[in-house]
């Protein structure tokens, strides 16, 4: 039997209603659209390769042609080239490890299922009767893995196939689960990691958040999987040794509890670009297949939070604002800006788009983000508008971690993030600047000091402020060296330092100095000046190659022309230096990443310390037209740690750097911006969303709802005008 993704749908329960209320997903309004442009993905997914990802790599001593096998090290293998018999050597990161007294393969390296897992559905799903993939499918070794990457796709195969799969099967795989547990941490990166110390379950400690054992996403893919397992398997059967029935009540408290603080005060791991659709898989799994209506309810109360917020920062089919754990691109979309076009479409579709795949997971789903979600990513809304997010801290323990501003209008969106706590500061995007460039693609341009060498990341020299079309942002290397000697301990630093993090001493470069910036397209000079990038006093700005023209460059302001904006640039301590060197000649598979950036952005440096820069985005007819806009844009240098700036309405926002905090003061006209004034407006302050006290509030301007979500099982819905 081969299933299509009609049969698919019909099985996981879409459905169609005359005149849906606009929080159902039948409200969703691109059904053909979606189909359209997943058209052909389940075919692309099932033609990748499931197996050898798994399997043993060798060198035919005969040939020196690769050998793959299911071989352990020290096992004898024949070539398949010249007959020779010879001995396995190391079998790779992920290839077999451990045999049982059956001869099976009872463990592999790495985390090799957290994709073949995906491709081998796809197969099933246009060949469920494939004997090979059945087979692989029962190794013990693969039904071992349930990593949370492994398991998040084991809660949508097993949903699906295990009728398909037998009996036998069947009794195995629930063995397999029965006293699962994790000591290692596998990698689908060939990272080694070091045993831990207590070992991860696919159930979790109910003491910790969402179960403990890795970061958000992580925990909600091991949770959503043993929640599906504990109300799909017999009662008799245990998940990771808990019987069924206390497995789901530990797990259904853990997601409660989880549930319940998104709408008071938000997630931790909030707009990631990279990790969201992990959780969105996880929800997707409980929303399709759980048999309980609660869970239900709550996985579509879960994910129209996460399509509800991460919504309101699209620009132009494009994520943008601040995110923690993601990173805002130059010229290729995220995982998660494909999950959106997939369902929504947008104005800026993604080059090849005929070649790319979102998850298994989205194409045979059910869920679909309702119609006011739709306009909101669309952004069918009137523009421009301002928006106040509270965000918590990582752990999601307490509320108001990360102050977030965030404006957006017709051509662009600018949005900024004040740090209260530090959390993995190289996964941070604290600020970004995005365009509609003149070919309809989006434009972005991020920087700093240089801590990271790349599009995103904290570093501990870096200050800022905004407002609108405005960014003032200033470093200066003094700050973190006040303090003198490092705290050993979190807990020490925290009783002496009140809330500035540890991080921001870890993520410290030692002294900054000046470095001598390449003046050729040599790309070992570049690869050098880069990795020493970190410890340099100064700024570096990416600005991407496609869609800008620069009009000038100097000491006094740079001016960039893209698509109808101006984006004026002036540096506070009066240099500039733009560096696009030719990278026609450059072997970029060879070259650090922040090198091959080059490939695709260009590199505005702005040396000194105290430095920075004023940013300010204009209209491309204001600007060209209007002498008095053009003469306004001069710094105002208030004395050495402030900086002053004329807005268009004549008001005067200005930056106080303070060394000794991880945030600005901040002021218009002489009054104190205080971010601590915007937690009183709850998690969410916008226009078209507001999060606060568990209700959620969402309008497009013509029409909307407000829900609430005290109880995200059991949410309840009024329609507004």
């Amino acid at each position: 039997m081969k299933y299509s993704l009609t049969v698919i749908l019909g099985f996981v329960g879409i459905g169609v209603l005359a005149n849906p209320m606009p929080w159902s997903v039948d409200s969703f309004s691109y059904e053909n659209g979606f189909q359209l442009r997943t058209e052909g993905m389940l075919d692309r997914i099932a033609e990748k390769d499931v197996m050898d990802r798994s399997k043993a790599s060798s060198i035919c001593p005969d040939t020196g042609l690769p050998v793959l096998t299911w071989a352990l090290e020290g096992e004898t293998i024949i070539s398949p080239y010249s007959g020779r018999a010879y001995i396995q050597g190391n079998t790779g990161y992920f290839g077999p490890k451990e045999r049982n007294d059956l001869g099976q393969i009872s463990k592999f390296g790495g985390d090799p299922l957290k994709h073949s897992l995906m491709y081998a559905t796809a197969k099933m799903l246009l060949n469920p009767d494939d004997p090979e993939l059945k087979a692989f499918l029962g190794i013990p070794g693969n039904l071992r893995q349930q990593y949370h990457f492994a398991a998040v796709n084991w809660g949508r195969f097993w949903p699906l196939f295990h009728d398909e799969m037998g009996s036998d099967w069947n009794q195995a795989f629930m063995e397999a689960i029965s006293d699962y547990s994790e000591s290692g941490r596998p990698s689908d990166g060939y990272r080694q990691y070091p045993p831990l110390r207590n070992p991860h379950t696919l159930v979790g400690d109910p003491d910790e958040h969402l179960g403990g054992g890795g970061t958000e996403n992580h925990k909600t893919m091991w949770r959503s999987t043993a929640l599906l397992y504990a109300q799909l398997f017999p009662n008799d059967a245990l998940i990771s040794g808990h019987p069924t029935k206390q497995a789901q009540e530990q797990v259904e408290g853990l997601f409660s509890d989880y549930a319940s603080k998104l709408f008071t005060i938000g997630n931790g791991e909030y707009d990631s670009s990279i990790y969201c659709p992990y959780s969105i898989k996880a929800f997707l799994n409980l929303h399709d297949f759980s048999p309980n209506p609660e869970t239900k309810a709550m996985a579509k109360s879960v994910m129209d939070y996460y399509l509800a917020t991460y919504g309101l920062k699209m620009f132009n089919g494009t994520m943008t604002g601040a995110q923690r754990r993601g990173y805002p691109n130059s010229h290729a979309w995220n995982d998660m800006d494909l999950h959106l076009w997939a369902w929504v479409g947008g104005s800026n579709s993604p080059a090849s788009a005929d070649q790319k795949t979102t998850s298994l997971h989205q194409i045979t789903s059910s869920y679909r983000p309702n119609r006011i979600i739709t306009d909101l990513i669309h952004k069918d809304v009137d523009l421009p508008f301002e928006a106040w997010i509270n965000h918590p801290f990582y752990d999601m323990s307490g509320p108001d971690y990360h102050l977030e501003y965030y404006y957006q209008d017709r051509e662009f969106s600018l949005g900024s993030v004040q740090l209260h706590d530090i959390n993995n500061s190289g996964q941070q995007t604290t600020w970004v600047l995005a365009l509609r460039g003149e070919s309809g693609d989006t434009v972005t341009i991020t920087g700093g000091q240089p801590r990271w060498i790349q599009r995103g990341g904290f570093s501990p020299y870096d200050q800022y402020v905004q407002h609108k079309n405005t960014l003032i942002y200033m470093m200066d290397q003094t700050a973190p060296n006040e303090y003198g000697n490092i705290p050993e301990t979190l807990e020490s630093h925290s009783q002496t330092l009140g809330h500035i993090s540890y991080d921001r001493y870890s993520g410290r470069a030692g002294p900054l100095v000046e470095l001598d910036v390449p003046d050729g397209n040599s790309s070992d000079q570049w690869s050098t000046f880069l990795e020493n990038g970190i410890r340099y006093a100064g700024t570096f700005l990416w600005i991407p190659r496609k869609d800008v023209d620069i009009d000038s460059v100097s000491g006094e302001r740079i001016i960039l022309r893209i698509g109808k904006t101006r984006v004026i640039i002036i540096p506070i301590a009066g240099k500039a230096s733009l560096h696009a060197p030719d990278t026609e000649s450059w072997n970029l598979d060879t070259l650090p990443n922040s090198t091959k950036m080059l490939a695709n952005d260009q590199l505005l440096i702005l040396p000194g310390t105290p430095g920075g820069f004023v940013m300010e985005v204009i209209d491309a007819g204001d600007f060209d037209s209007n002498a008095n806009v053009r003469n306004r844009l001069n710094l105002d240098q208030l004395d050495k740690d402030r900086v002053g700036w004329q807005l268009a309405d004549g008001n005067t926002l200005s930056l106080q750097y303070q060394a000794q905090k991880l945030r600005p003061r901040a002021f218009i006209d002489g009054k104190s911006m205080i971010p601590e004034a915007w937690q009183g407006r709850g998690h969410v302050d916008s226009p078209y969303l507001k999060i606060k006290d568990g209700r959620f509030n969402i309008t497009d301007g013509k029409s909307g709802y407000e829900a609430n979500y005290n109880d995200p099982q059991n949410p309840v819905f009024k329609q507004l005008k």
